[in-house]
């Protein structure tokens, strides 16, 4: 049975615009719609309200009231070349009710049209036909403005009822025709498209094909971005907003509030993609021109007029143009004022509203609204009456427009730069480091930016004068500041006590090591605490010791980056290791020194305690020291130690072994000696020789299951050099896939489990390869646009697995970040700030808190809003990125 429309119960206009708005079209769909909700829309009061009530209450009585015709008839006049001709338009009640959702801005009138219409209440296009027979009647509508209308609205009709024709009789195929008619109704509350308008409008942009495959959500984000959306989208928003701006919270609730059948999320974003909208400082704009874009369209009209405003916004005066023009400075500016009045809203007028309500000089103005340029600005000025309330707390407190949030920022900006007048010469030194915390400099370069900036803020430079020689003095003892190995300063503030929560120092105690070591053994607290190499790490290190007043051993920061932890002397750990390794070739020695304890060996062979040391030993090209081998009386209960485990670590064995061999000095740590009793004694680890070469013990340890734990793995054996080879063989050759972080499942069982063999994977690589158009994806981002593919569906929603099986192609690097990988055909652009500027670059910049949400949403991972503002921060790139007010120099823990 044919619902009953509500144009039968004849209400108001205003109390149908709120109906259709809602998406109630018929009389059963009010009937079932609880009043409360009815009440919360906007433009809805209390006599509104109480006249939907009377109409439901007297249904009955209405609707047998006699009906109109269904068609009804609007005379449209036109004069063509002095020719009084009539035309007669046609719209059923359908068609009618799909006008009144659509608003004037479509017909895209000049200013003097839109602006008259809307002065007489025509905002909608059923409004606007309706009105057509007395168009010559209304004031401010000359015959080209009539005609202009005329035409405009004929143009709308044919576009939409004609052209689009009806498709039912033709041939389209009904899978296709089903899904448009249903997206159709879905999108019914935002704009009253017809399937058939929607069928063309795919057809005109050449996706008809790609719609057919599509899933739902795919062919609704497709939809929402065509073209010819853009104006039905711009009036949808411009309903919802005020004056075409609004707040983006206050936005999300209203789209709440509208329970559209799909994700409001994806029309708020595809309408910015489009370019409908803008976001600015936590507001969603609509978009608009500003002055400049504006500007040059409307100087084609008259360029003598446009020269006079061009010159008025540069700040000239109305006597100065005068003069040049030979004209008086009353006819300037009436000029003037017929040139603004062929203006659009412009961007600049979104601002126009704190202009008018405080007193802002120009210079002050721009400082808070960096968005608008100085000519936006004069621009403003000559549209507006300027505001008289001094800008403050107090005033600012009373104050309720749209802006209240950044002028509140903008006064703490104003305060902050107040109090920097008393700033000190190490505070300048601080923030020019902490502007540089990414970029390195040598003293010449800190001096340089030093200047630079005092000079660019106005401080007294004679007061803020330094000597060089102090500066370095200082430099040298100050907090927080790192040098590395090229000998550039950097600001590296980190904790002491999360350095000393993460890293082990027992396990270099008793050992004179370089920073290297410890760089080396501990990456991914590197990455977090931004330490670039090992000489910073020393520094690090040396600042750490200074703030702890109860270590268990000494720490001693001896030169850079060699550290003494406890007990230690280079000379006879030196010939410990030899003892351990001899026979060893004078390269092989040095390569382990370097292994054992981080030292570059090229320091080593310089250093005279090491070298003359072991040199005694050389003979032959090869340094050979007797050494003890192990007592038979302790061989056996030796083996029987060893043989609990797999591998031993060299701290581990020297426990053991003093334990164990009560008749064998520690000398007989050897590898001759280990050889004997049928160990294999490495740098830094040892195993059972049985399993031949460590290639091969490798495979034996950790590499014969068919699931593998690395988080269970003794992290000393993730740091081998030898195990990270085996591990990245074992992935590049697919015998080993992770399938969850951290977690390897042996080919079998990948086939087992997901029923993928080799060859699928491949085929799953290459098949990925066509989407890899984007400069950073994973298999999260790229997840929706492949899980109806075969292949993918076997991977049961495992986009970390997909990941992980791209990350394996060649040319494809990879970034760890918290909760995921990011993945890139750059690996250069691999950080986490260069990722947020593209995100900006897509999107538009946005808040810290978007920012957060919109890159683990699309990634999957769990960065958290610090990390990034701090990565933004070092990067030089907060402005082109994030709309939050910067505090650049805010104390940083050390």
């Amino acid at each position: 049975m044919a619902e009953i429309s509500i144009e039968r119960l004849h209400l108001s206009v205003r109390a149908s615009n709120v109906l259709h708005r809602m998406g109630i079209h018929s009389v059963e769909k009010l009937q079932v719609t609880p009043m409360e909700k009815i009440a919360a829309q906007r433009n809805i009061g209390v006599k509104t309200l109480g006249e939907i009530q009377a109409a439901l209450r007297d249904l009955d009585t209405l609707l047998k009231q006699p009906v109109t015709s269904k068609r009804r008839s609007v005379r449209l006049e036109e004069d063509l070349q002095g020719e009084e001709e009539e035309r007669v338009i046609t719209l059923t009640e359908k068609q009618r009710e799909e006008l009144s959702k659509h608003s004037i801005e479509e017909l895209n009138l000049s200013v003097r049209s839109y602006r008259v219409l809307c002065r007489e209440g025509c905002r909608t296009l059923d409004r606007v036909v309706l009105a057509v027979p007395v168009f010559s009647t209304l004031r401010g509508l000359g015959k080209k403005s009539v005609d202009e209308i005329k035409e405009a609205v004929a143009r709308w009709l044919r576009d939409h009822f004609e052209e689009a024709g009806d498709l039912s009789e033709a041939t389209v195929e009904e899978g296709l025709k089903s899904r448009l008619q249903e997206l159709s109704t879905e999108l019914h509350p935002v704009t009253a498209l017809r399937w058939e308008q929607l069928y063309h409008y795919l057809e005109a942009e050449q996706l008809l094909q790609q719609a057919q495959q599509f899933e739902k959500q795919e062919l609704l984000r497709t939809v929402l971005l065509l073209p010819q959306l853009k104006r039905p989208l711009r009036s949808f928003w411009e309903g919802l907003s005020r004056h075409g701006v609004i707040a983006e919270a206050i936005l999300s609730e209203r789209l709440r509030i509208l329970e559209l059948p799909f994700d409001s999320t994806m029309l708020l974003e595809t309408s910015i993609e489009s370019g409908v909208l803008i976001k600015n400082r936590g507001m969603i704009l609509l978009y608009r021109d500003n002055f400049e874009e504006a500007y040059r369209k409307i100087r084609k009209q008259d360029e003598r007029a446009a020269q006079i405003l061009r010159l008025r916004v540069e700040g000239q005066t109305l006597q100065d143009i005068g003069d040049r023009f030979q004209v008086s400075r009353e006819r300037i500016r009436q000029i003037t004022a017929r040139m603004m009045q062929k203006f659009p809203l412009l961007f600049e007028d979104y601002f126009s509203e704190p202009y008018q309500h405080f007193y802002l000089p120009k210079s002050r103005f721009l400082q808070a609204f960096p968005e608008v340029s100085a000519e936006g600005y004069e621009f403003l000025s000559l549209r507006y009456p300027h505001g008289k309330a001094e800008l403050d707390t107090e005033s600012l407190s009373t104050y309720t427009g749209l802006w209240r949030r950044r002028l509140r920022e903008f006064l703490v900006e104003e305060n902050a730069k107040n109090a920097r007048e008393n700033i000190s010469k190490a505070e300048v030194v601080k923030r020019v480091l902490i502007a540089n915390r990414n970029t390195p400099l040598s003293i010449e370069e800190l001096e340089e930016k030093y200047y630079r900036y005092i000079e660019a803020r106005g401080y007294q430079k004679e007061r803020l004068q330094f000597n060089i020689r102090t500066l370095e003095n200082y430099l040298r003892n100050a907090p927080n500041i790192v040098y590395n190995r090229e000998n550039l300063i950097r600001w590296c503030p980190v904790r002491a006590s999360r350095l000393f929560e993460v890293i082990d120092f027992r396990r270099y105690q008793n050992m004179a090591i370089s920073a290297d070591l410890i760089f080396r053994d501990y990456p991914d607290l590197m990455e977090e605490l931004s330490i670039l190499d090992s000489h910073e790490l020393f520094y690090v290190i040396k600042s750490a010791v200074a703030a702890q007043t109860s270590l268990a051993f000494r720490i001693w920061c001896r030169r850079v980056p060699m550290l003494v932890i406890g007990e230690a002397s280079e000379d006879e750990q030196a010939l410990k290791l030899l003892r351990e390794l001899s026979p060893v070739s004078f390269q092989a020695y040095y390569a382990a020194y370097e292994e054992r304890y981080g030292v570059r060996r090229e320091s080593s062979q310089r250093n005279p305690l090491i070298y003359n040391t072991v040199n005694q030993y050389y003979t032959d090209g090869m340094y050979v020291i007797d050494v003890p081998g192990i007592d038979p009386r302790d061989v056996q209960p030796l083996r029987a130690a060893l043989a609990k485990k797999q591998i031993w670590f060299i701290d581990e064995l020297e426990t053991l072994f003093l334990r164990v061999c009560s008749h064998t000095s520690e000398e007989a740590i050897n590898a001759v000696a280990f050889r004997a009793i049928g160990y294999t004694l490495n740098t830094t680890y040892a195993y059972d020789a049985a399993y031949g070469t460590a290639l091969h013990f490798f495979e034996q340890l950790v590499f014969t299951a068919d699931k593998i734990n690395l988080e269970l793995l003794d992290r000393r054996i993730l740091d081998l050099a030898m195990f990270a080879t085996v591990l990245e063989k074992k992935k590049q050759n697919l015998d080993y896939i992770e399938t969850a972080p951290r977690v390897l499942l042996s080919r079998r069982k990948v086939e087992e489990v997901y029923g993928l063999k080799v060859e699928d994977i491949r085929a799953i690589q290459t098949l990925m390869s066509a989407y890899y158009e984007l400069p950073y994806f994973n298999g999260r981002s790229l997840w929706n646009k492949v899980k109806k593919f075969p292949l993918i569906r076997r991977l049961r929603g495992n986009d970390w697995m997909l990941t992980c099986i791209m990350r394996q192609q060649v040319g494809i690097s990879s970034f760890s970040v918290a909760g995921g990988l990011i993945l890139s055909r750059n690996s250069a652009s691999l950080s986490l700030s260069r990722m947020c500027e593209w995100l900006a670059a897509v999107r538009g910049r946005m808040s810290l808190q978007v920012l957060e949400k919109e890159l683990n949403g699309l990634f999957g991972t769990r960065v958290p809003a610090y990390k990034l503002a701090e990565k933004l921060r070092n990067s030089g790139n907060w402005n082109q990125v994030l709309t939050d007010t910067e505090e650049p120099y805010g104390s940083d823990e050390a």
